[in-house]
């Protein structure tokens, strides 16, 4: 998988960039987009995402999109989508960035539509989508996108807030259930109550909790802990493929 260290000359293409952003779970989209769009138009490297003053990000941006640089489309019906689409193919005499924001909310149908955009690229034409995995996205469109993996320290600086907040109200901490699972006495994990929790909060959880075990694991490698890693691992598979929370959850018990 490509580096977002390494992206940036195949970013500047004449022609059509598709690049498949995965970040893995929710973070702040605005403002990853304003991060791509400022090393973009900068011309630098991807490594100093981190680094980037959020009032130039933001400057940059407005300037951008005020001058038909930038473009932002939301997934809608297919016949909107394939209108909204069809106005873009036309010659481009500089690069123009074109959003279309979580491939996740993508149907079938959208996607279908999407790859017969991406086989008929225009002209200086880059287009980036996010998604947070790539188990459902039609291999043709995987196979015709540059995919960058964000690093764990950049999606950790930018998570969405709104579900952090929600997710702090819901469920316990994420560094203390962490610790408890990392513990030798795991009959002390409480399983929290779902029934106010949603599919996705879950899952924003869950990522985090992963997040530092494999952490701890990098310091301290041992196949215990690499053994719970993997159950957390199916804990998010099963919240994935839409089985009961409270079962998915339950595989906690067994760590």
């Amino acid at each position: 998988m490509t580096s977002i260290v390494n992206m940036t000359k195949r970013f500047f293409s004449n022609y059509m960039q598709s690049t498949l952003i995965i970040t893995k779970t929710f973070v702040d989209y605005n403002r990853l987009e304003r991060s791509l769009a400022y090393c973009f138009f900068n011309q630098i490297q991807y490594s100093d995402l981190k680094n980037l003053d959020e009032k130039h990000t933001q400057k940059l941006w407005n300037q951008n999109l005020n001058l038909g640089k930038i473009i932002k489309i939301q997934a809608v019906g297919k016949e909107d989508f394939e209108t909204e689409i069809s106005t873009f193919y036309k010659k481009y005499n500089q690069p123009v960035l074109i959003f279309l924001g979580d491939l996740s909310n993508y149907s079938l149908a959208l996607q279908e539509s999407l790859l017969k955009f991406l086989e008929e690229p225009p002209q200086n034409l880059n287009l980036i989508i996010y998604s947070r995995e790539t188990n459902n996205i039609l291999p043709t469109i995987l196979s015709r996108c540059t995919k960058i993996n964000l690093t764990n320290e950049f999606i950790l600086q930018n998570l969405d807030l709104e579900l952090l907040e929600l997710v702090k109200k819901k469920l316990p901490p994420v560094q203390d259930f962490a610790k408890k699972i990392i513990s030798e006495y795991p009959e002390n994990i409480i399983i929290p109550n779902l029934k106010e929790v949603e599919r996705n909060e879950l899952d924003f959880w869950l990522w985090q909790i992963e997040y530092y075990l494999v952490k701890y694991y990098l310091s301290r490698p041992n196949s215990v802990i690499g053994t719970k890693i993997l159950k957390i691992t199916e804990v998010k598979n099963f919240n994935h493929k839409n089985l009961q929370k409270k079962f998915a959850l339950n595989w906690l018990r067994i760590i």
